[in-house]
């Protein structure tokens, strides 16, 4: 397998909280036992976990949707250049093995602090703000102006290039999750300082929605309270999209706050 065909997989983060997302492309529809031996082989090289439950006891369970050519799921990024090593080799395995043909790995290395929202009713980001990277498509639209740090809504509308099918549509409810993701505290939660989700969370809901022309797609949140500068949730959004542009390719975007 061509080294072209791994992307992000070589990626080592900055910071110790992280999201990651792993797309994978194969060149037929995987059986559930090559779905399950696929599993066990990421869970093998650290690139996710299942908790050491993977058994073929577990194909009953497996999701119908994952059982495709694509599918995305939580990806863990390497933390050294052994990590790398084996997460390349892991990757030509599935390669040779089960016809992987291109496969993708997608990184935050940043998430919200709510520690003082109690207090002040201030969120801001544990490892500074998520960083921006070029963005290949045109976006039309601005941020509402608003006063102090709450949004009603924040979302943003893009126009897929083909119309969304069972295993796309699948990959972009995997790239909502990954959007969302740094606006909870990971941290807060792995210390068990919050019962509820909702309390380490600087958004109300979140969700994805698919337009009736089939390739309008909508990423949403309500009542938002912004953790920094309106401009980097805006740079993270736009960053999203271009790794969704990747994988499905994007015609164009525009944000839609009201």
């Amino acid at each position: 397998m061509r080294d072209t065909s791994f992307h992000g997989f070589d990626v080592i983060p900055r910071g110790r909280v992280v999201s990651g997302l792993g797309v994978y492309r194969f060149e037929r529809t995987l059986t559930p036992l090559q779905h399950l031996s696929f599993l066990s082989k990421l869970e093998s090289a650290q690139m996710t976990s299942s908790n050491g439950r993977l058994s073929r006891d577990s194909i009953p369970a497996l999701p119908a949707m994952g059982l495709k050519q694509l599918f995305a799921l939580g990806h863990c990024a390497p933390r050294t250049a052994d990590d790398v090593k084996l997460q390349r080799e892991t990757l030509s395995e599935l390669h040779h093995e089960f016809g992987l043909i291109e496969a993708w790995a997608f990184l935050v290395d940043t998430c919200v602090d709510v520690s003082t929202r109690q207090t002040t009713g201030e969120i801001r980001w544990r490892n500074g703000a998520p960083c921006p990277q070029e963005i290949t498509f045109q976006c039309d639209g601005d941020l509402p102006s608003q006063s102090g740090r709450h949004l009603e809504r924040f979302a943003v509308n893009f126009k897929l290039a083909t119309r969304v099918c069972p295993e796309s549509a699948g990959v972009l409810v995997a790239f909502c999750q990954h959007w969302l993701a740094p606006y909870t505290d990971h941290v807060a939660k792995q210390q068990g300082q919050y019962c509820e989700r909702a309390e380490a969370q600087c958004y109300m809901l979140g969700d994805v929605n698919i337009g009736d022309d089939g390739q309008t797609v909508r990423f949403r949140m309500d009542h938002l309270i912004l953790p920094g500068a309106p401009k980097d949730c805006l740079h993270h959004t736009l960053s999203v999209i271009e790794q969704i542009n990747d994988v499905l390719p994007v015609e164009k975007a525009w944000l839609a706050c009201a």
